[in-house]
């Protein structure tokens, strides 16, 4: 089993029910979705590879990109290795197909991994290599997720978020200020993102009155447009 794939039950429905959030809230259903933060360390990539086992787990077929070319992590969440990836894509160095890894013990679910840290980011992200990469994969799965840096970190997520059907931000509980949120929600939106919500981990349920066992769960506020607003909080993540 990939190692960040969570596995105990609470989470799993966690997951589940953030991705049933997603899928149910715009229309039509996203199928390339942009998973990213404000800051680092808020628990993106966790988020992107436990999203993409739970569509999988649906028969679902699902690849999880690792566009963060400037600290990677999606190769050591799911257990493979960090190359061929997709910057050799980008660069021309490898075929995409190459680059298509299988996550260990997740049916349906594969992974791109980022491969070497490049000189540029930015613009290796906005060749149109990438645009048209996007193009194939949502031709070959019926799910495609991008996990971004940070978006006040760099630029690479507001270039990765015109390319996207939709965006999910991921912040941790208690710890993300609301006003950067608010920030990187904006830029999401200056890049003409469909924001498909925020998405809250480390929630403390005995702190915010929802549970008395002290665990920690998971929050999906929906943004659909600005100002509705509808969560759901389940098990721990």
């Amino acid at each position: 089993m990939a190692p960040a794939i969570q596995t105990h039950a609470e989470v799993l429905e966690a997951f589940r029910s953030l991705r049933t959030s997603i899928l149910l809230s715009a229309s039509p259903v996203p199928r390339v979705i942009l998973i990213t933060s404000a800051l680092p360390g808020e628990g993106k990539t966790t988020t992107a590879v436990n999203l993409g086992a739970a569509l999988a787990s649906f028969g679902s077929k699902v690849v999880v990109i690792d566009c963060d070319m400037r600290r990677p992590s999606c190769h050591r969440s799911v257990g493979v290795k960090n190359s061929p990836g997709f910057v050799q894509c980008l660069t021309g160095h490898v075929e995409l197909a190459e680059a298509v890894l299988p996550a260990p013990g997740v049916p349906n679910l594969s992974v791109i991994p980022c491969g070497p840290i490049p000189p540029n980011p930015a613009e290796v992200l906005s060749s149109s290599l990438a645009a048209e990469s996007l193009r194939k994969l949502r031709a070959d799965f019926d799910y495609v997720l991008v996990d971004s840096p940070p978006l006040l970190s760099v630029a690479d997520g507001r270039i990765l978020a015109t390319m996207v059907d939709g965006a999910v931000l991921v912040a941790r509980a208690f710890e993300t200020p609301y006003d950067l949120v608010c920030r990187a929600r904006s830029l999401l939106y200056g890049a003409g993102a469909r924001i498909l919500g925020v998405a809250l981990n480390d929630v403390d349920l005995r702190r915010e009155g929802y549970g008395h066992n002290g665990s920690y769960g998971y929050s999906y506020t929906g943004y659909g447009a600005p100002g509705s607003e509808a969560s759901s909080r389940h098990g721990n993540t």
